[in-house]
């Protein structure tokens, strides 16, 4: 009985460190997406290559925990420019350094992340 106790409050322990240093946002690169893991994304600005697109949850979307790059995202207004587009694709340039500011409800900017692509357009981050 003395072998369980410590081997309880070990895992424990793991189970809340490892809690704690998940980011409540990150990069999916093999997804080629970021991901919110608590809510979902309210308004997301993603500026690179030379443009800057703004991703609006609309409607009740309750779902759009996840922002794709190479694809469309439902339940997301896409605006470059002076347009809206439902089915817009970002499609991420080779060699391009990017920058996604995430916005909260109160449409402030609660996380900036950086990350750039290489010459085969894989996505580099800092933790690479």
């Amino acid at each position: 009985m003395r072998n369980i106790v410590p081997a309880f409050a070990l895992l424990l322990l793991l189970g809340i460190t490892s809690c704690i240093n998940k980011e409540p946002y990150y990069i999916d690169k093999e997804n080629k997406a970021i991901v919110s893991r608590n809510e979902p994304f309210h308004r997301v600005v993603i500026d690179g290559n030379n443009k800057e697109v703004t991703f609006l949850n609309y409607g009740d979307q309750k779902g759009n925990y996840t922002i794709y790059f190479n694809r469309p995202n439902p339940g997301y207004m896409v605006a470059e420019g002076f347009g809206l587009n439902k089915n817009y694709v970002l499609n991420l340039a080779l060699g391009t350094k990017y920058s996604v500011i995430i916005y909260g409800k109160d449409n402030q900017a609660v996380k900036v992340i950086n990350f750039k692509t290489d010459y085969r357009g894989s996505i580099v981050t800092g933790d690479d």
